[in-house]
């Protein structure tokens, strides 16, 4: 597409002042840089819960991204300036690749230090046909734990024959990241390449692995529907059963179809699900409406392991992972004791819903807000598991609702017969009990206050964070195939 752009020149470029120095690791090498993100910022990493943010859009309107994550797949890519040489390659590359990108459910966001009108005239000049966001004080890319700097720099371009000057205050680093319909980070891409950006998120997509079997139901019920991947081997391979996060208000299997080459690779089969969230669970009447999502969990082990003949699966080797909230139904069911029922007419609920292992990312690990507050006071997280409007309400309710907090809290089911458990956690580096975290429903407090319980009962329990790495087990896949392929 031919530029409406006949000239381009940067006209000023004024430094004003530095934020703070974050440590930014690169192997093994940790370099300390200034002109970055607070300390303290978001340390985001593959499979991490995506922020929750919010900046004015191109048309000056608040653009929230609650109101998109979940609903398919969102690319959020930093970039330092409109109306320069690589960012506009960047944009075009995405605005030339956005048919493609659409197909697949994917909805692009470009996020810079430039004003509401800098982005009017960013578009214009190139027939943008996706959304760009004002990032003017560097709040969302804190957020994403991008660097910035701050200062007055003016970019002065000639647009449909009008000299402009876009002023900004901000500059952000050129990073990429995509966050899935789960809302966990898919692709986090600290060395874009401006012009091929586009193409590196439909790469992605690209090594996506179909299923060997999709939307097989596992029960009778909206959503209670799974994927199958099946591993190739001649014996019965392990399985390891991926439940989606999203706060048990959205989400979708389809997330995990990005993650399986490496399972698969390993001789272990996989199995993604979906299952009942609070809109059906509400809609049911069920309560507490948290019963739905962990028990369709539940179900869908029993289901996998009575198709162990037809799908060439070791019913004694099934492990569970997922992030967040799905994080904490797989430990709600490696804790559990065994639900299944012998004496019932159906032949899936007789299966056993114990697991062999469980390996869980930036999880849940109680619902009680009480012993979560004395770690983390101002956890807000989990009383819409009851059908609660908030955790002060919570705790006015706690005589009429403690049996369901004990019940659905996977800490205070922990007992010493229990499977080894992987718990991987992001967060603040340092963080401390007693603090205000600024992510406390995924800190890695939740694993340490798991951590304690797993000793007391003699459970193996492996622990990472962004504090104290775990080089035997770095992340859930490797302590999965290890566990499950003993």
């Amino acid at each position: 597409m031919t530029s409406l752009i006949t000239s381009f020149r940067m006209t000023s470029y004024r430094m004003t002042s530095f934020r703070p120095g974050i440590l930014f690791l690169h192997g093994a090498l940790a370099v300390l840089l200034a002109s970055a993100t607070p300390a303290g910022a978001a340390d985001l990493a593959v499979g991490s819960p995506a922020p929750v943010f919010s900046a004015l859009d191109d048309t000056g309107a608040t653009w929230k991204s609650s109101d998109h994550v979940g609903k398919g797949i969102l690319v959020v890519y930093f970039y330092p300036a409109d109306m320069t040489g690589g960012c506009t390659k960047q944009a075009c590359g995405f605005r030339d690749d956005m048919k493609k990108l659409r197909e697949k459910g994917v909805t692009v966001v470009g996020v810079s230090g430039d004003s509401v009108r800098n982005h009017q005239l960013f578009k214009k000049a190139h027939t943008l046909d996706f959304t760009l966001l004002a990032d003017t004080e560097g709040k969302v890319a804190e957020a994403f734990g991008v660097p910035v700097t701050l200062g007055e720099k003016v970019v002065s371009a000639e647009i449909d024959g009008k000299t402009e000057q876009l002023v900004r205050n901000v500059t952000t680093k050129r990073w990429s990241f995509v966050i899935d319909t789960d809302g966990t980070i898919a692709l986090k891409n600290t060395e874009v390449d401006a012009a091929k950006d586009s193409q590196a998120v439909l790469a992605l997509l690209a090594s996506r692995i179909a299923p060997t079997a999709a939307n097989v139901t596992y029960g009778p019920l909206e959503r209670q529907v799974l994927d199958f991947w099946q591993a190739k081997s001649d014996s019965p391979t392990p399985v390891v059963i991926c439940i989606h996060g999203g706060g048990w208000n959205g989400g979708d299997k389809g997330s995990y179809a990005k993650g399986v080459k490496g399972l698969l690779d390993a001789g272990i089969s996989v199995v993604a699900i979906n299952y009942r969230l609070m809109r059906q669970a509400n809609e049911q009447k069920v309560m507490p409406p948290v019963k739905a999502p962990l028990e369709d969990a539940a179900r869908a082990v029993q289901f996998v392991r009575s198709k162990a003949a037809e799908w060439n699966i070791d019913p004694d080797r099934i492990g569970a992972t997922g992030g967040s909230a799905g994080g904490c139904s797989s430990l709600w069911l490696a804790f559990h004791d065994d639900m299944a029922d012998p004496s019932s007419s159906d032949p899936v609920a007789r299966q056993s819903t114990r697991l062999t292992c469980a390996a869980v990312n930036g999880a849940q690990v109680s619902l009680d807000p009480r012993e979560l507050r004395e770690w983390m006071p101002n956890y807000t997280y989990g009383a819409h598991a009851f059908g609660l409007p908030d955790l002060e309400t919570v705790e006015k309710e706690r005589g009429r609702i403690a049996s369901w907090m004990a019940e659905y809290s996977p800490i205070n089911h922990v007992s010493k017969d229990d499977p080894p458990i992987g718990l991987y956690y992001g967060g603040v580096v340092g963080a401390k009990k007693g603090e205000v975290h600024k992510d406390p429903t995924h800190s890695p407090m939740l694993g340490l206050l798991l951590m304690e319980r797993l000793g007391k009962e003699g459970v193996e329990g492996q622990f990472h964070s962004s504090t104290t790495p775990n080089e035997t087990y770095p992340n859930a896949h490797a302590f999965l195939i290890e566990k499950l392929k003993k």
